[in-house]
């Protein structure tokens, strides 16, 4: 027999999830699905079974490989990815703008400025580091 937590631990390990307790919420949720089937859950000790915590294990295998999360956790996700793509593309034409500038009279000190670097990262973003 297994408890919840002892799954939650066992999914948070091996999906690389940060937090127990968003790992805990996985398998709480599909708990709340099988809790009526004693095969799967005995209600009486609050444990899964083995059978219980293959079902448990086989769908969130099966969510995983299907990019399935919670909704606040997919907005979330695709949030982040949009704004790291935006911040790409916003630091290469920052970094191509240093470059230019380097070639004019403007003073490093406020092309540095500007740029919110420092004066020696102006010279990586010259050289290409």
């Amino acid at each position: 027999m297994t408890t919840a937590r002892d799954l939650a631990q066992d999914i948070q390990q091996q999906y690389g999830i940060d937090n127990l307790g968003a790992a805990l919420a996985i398998v709480e949720t599909y708990i709340d699905q099988i809790s009526d089937d004693s095969d799967l859950y005995d209600s009486a000790t609050d444990q899964l079974t083995p059978d219980g915590v293959a079902v448990i294990k086989g769908a969130v295998a099966a969510a995983d490989a299907q990019d399935l999360y919670g909704t606040v956790a997919t907005q979330a996700l695709e949030a982040l990815s949009e704004r790291a793509v935006a911040a790409r593309e916003a630091t290469e034409e920052r970094d191509a703008l240093i470059r230019f500038l380097m070639t004019t009279e403007i003073p490093r000190k406020k092309i540095a400025e500007a740029g919110l670097v420092s004066e020696p990262r102006l010279y990586q973003i010259r050289d290409g580091r």
